[in-house]
């Protein structure tokens, strides 16, 4: 159930969808920057008719010509630029890749949230029951005169209590619902009208194993962020080429080839070809201070990548010991409130034998009931922080 839900937020997620675009985006950006590399090739024709010496004399003309025309990459600017733009192409593809992984783990944290929100909905309606059973139990034994007004008013407050609780959890339940809904990529009509399928209870899942000793450091490169940090940088460090070569001359070659005739019918003869061929040097002599400002631009933007480059191997490194700690920590945790609850079930047990037998006032069994279900409920909270410390070290 869980890798379907997972398939299905990857194929529907909009945040996804959005990523994808970027990324063809960025692909149509790198051939712009690669087409600047190729020779420019224009078709152009006319036509005229038109009386140029006297009334008699009319006279046609037809002309269709092909231009080319190619920069000489002497300095690399276009190359550069091209190295530029595939480095973002390949960073754009890498933040995709971050998105994606962070559907998959949100979406199992939500699966994960939804099962334990039912299973601690379940545990405050038992409690609930428990407790309505118990008021009756003293509303009875005050009309009696069996037992005080106090122990009665104190389970309709216990009750109220458990039935604020249940009535929260439902809000959570619908919300945790939507939430997942909403990462499937679901309508509206879907997410009003269809509930999240569940084929399990949090405490059935299993939990893997602990992560092996030894695993080497090098795995963190594998981080998509890291990638997308490193393609940014490298692309940074090609845009100082390209604002370096501005300063160099540019050098461009020019050519025509065509034809020209006076009648249409004979317009590709021999006699009548038209050709053309140039070279032309732009260099740039005083820009204002232009070209050396967009120069310490790109340094600058060199510098702020490789700050982001180190930010971001830093932060990782954090994370994956946090995550390590974390999915360590939170088994042990599990087993330590297991024990908790069992022997607050059996110090529960032994507080309602002690008030039965009056050795014990009534408060005594509330504290031991509310402990109780608070550390049932802690107990489920845990084993989905064991579950999702898990999600945590995979992302």
């Amino acid at each position: 159930t869980l890798n379907g839900l997972v398939e299905t937020a990857l194929a529907n997620n909009y945040d996804l969808a959005i990523a994808v675009a970027r990324v063809e985006e960025a692909r149509a950006y790198l051939g712009i920057a690669k087409s600047a590399q190729l020779p420019s090739v224009n078709a152009q024709g006319s036509s005229s008719r038109g009386d140029t010496s006297g009334p008699s004399r009319v006279d046609n003309e037809h002309v269709g010509l092909i231009g080319i025309s190619f920069d000489l990459d002497l300095w690399g600017k276009y190359r550069r630029a091209t190295e530029a733009a595939r480095a973002e192409m390949l960073a754009t593809e890498a933040a995709y890749r971050t998105i994606r992984l962070a559907v998959a783990a949100e979406t199992v944290r939500a699966y994960f949230t939804l099962l334990s929100v039912d299973r601690q909905l379940d545990s405050s309606r038992s409690t609930l029951k428990a407790r309505q059973k118990g008021e009756g139990i003293y509303r009875s034994r005050f009309r009696e005169g069996l037992s005080g007004e106090f122990e009665f008013r104190q389970s309709e407050v216990e009750t109220t209590t458990a039935l604020a609780q249940v009535q929260q959890l439902e809000i959570a339940q619908v919300q945790a619902e939507n939430a997942l809904a909403v990462l499937l990529g679901k309508s509206p009509r879907e997410i009003t009208e269809e509930s999240v399928i569940r084929t399990t209870t949090l405490n059935k899942l299993a939990v893997p194993d602990l992560v092996p000793a030894g695993l080497p450091a090098s795995l963190i490169g594998r981080r998509p962020d890291i990638i997308e940090a490193e393609h940014l940088l490298h692309a940074a460090t090609a845009d100082i080429g390209v604002a370096k070569a501005a300063f160099l001359p540019d050098i461009s070659l020019t050519g025509m080839f065509g034809w020209a005739s006076t009648e249409f019918h004979n317009f590709i003869q021999t006699s009548t070809r038209q050709w053309s061929l140039g070279a032309q040097a732009l260099q740039p002599v005083f820009q204002g201070g232009r070209l050396m400002a967009q120069l310490e631009a790109a340094n600058a933007r060199q510098k702020a990548a490789y700050a982001q480059y180190q930010n971001t191997v830093l932060n990782a490194y954090r994370e994956v010991l946090d995550a390590l700690t974390a999915n360590k920590i939170t088994r042990q945790r599990v087993v330590t409130i297991q024990k908790q609850v069992a022997s607050l079930r059996r110090a529960m047990t032994l507080a309602n034998l002690r008030y039965e037998s009056g050795q014990a006032s009534f408060l005594e069994v509330l504290d031991a009931q509310r402990a109780l279900f608070n550390s049932e409920i802690e107990l489920i909270k845990s084993h989905q922080a064991q579950l999702e410390a898990v999600v945590t070290l995979c992302q």
